[in-house]
C-alpha cells in the first residue's frame, strides 16, 4: 500500500511539473511571436497592421504590456513564474489572460505598436 501511495505522489508531482513546463513554453512561444510581430509592424510604419493567432494558457494571470517588455505571469504549484521578452520598439495595449485561442491585433502607431485583442484599442 505504502508503495502505491508513493507511486501516485511521485507520479502527481512529475505531472504538475509538466503541465508547468508546458504552460511555459507556450507562454514563451506566445511572447516571443507577438513581439516578433510588433517589431515588422513597427518598422513597416503607420498604418501597417498584422493580426496574430496565438493560444493562451490555461494557468496565466495576467498580461502585461510596458513600453519595451512583453511579460506573462503564470501561476504554478511554486507560486508565480514569468516570461519576459524584450522588445526594441516601443509597446503599449492590452491582453486578458483568458485561456484559448485568440487573435491579437499589431497596428503601428506614431511612435509605438498598438496590441490588443481583435476588435480592441490602444
Amino acid at each position: 500500500m505504502f508503495l502505491v501511495i508513493t507511486t501516485f505522489l511521485v507520479f502527481f508531482q512529475y505531472n504538475q511539473q509538466n503541465q508547468t513546463n508546458i504552460a511555459s513554453a507556450q507562454a514563451d512561444s506566445l511572447a516571443k511571436k507577438l513581439v516578433d510581430a510588433a517589431e515588422e509592424v513597427y518598422y513597416l510604419g503607420k498604418p501597417s497592421r498584422n493580426t496574430v493567432q496565438v493560444y493562451m494558457p490555461s494557468n496565466v494571470a495576467v498580461v502585461n504590456i510596458t513600453s519595451k517588455e512583453l511579460n506573462i505571469r503564470i501561476k504554478t504549484i511554486g507560486g508565480i513564474s514569468d516570461v519576459e521578452q524584450s522588445s526594441k520598439v516601443p509597446l503599449n495595449g492590452s491582453i486578458s489572460p483568458t485561456a484559448g485561442t485568440k487573435y491579437i491585433e499589431l497596428t503601428a502607431a506614431d511612435n509605438y505598436v498598438c496590441i490588443v485583442e481583435q476588435g480592441g484599442s490602444c
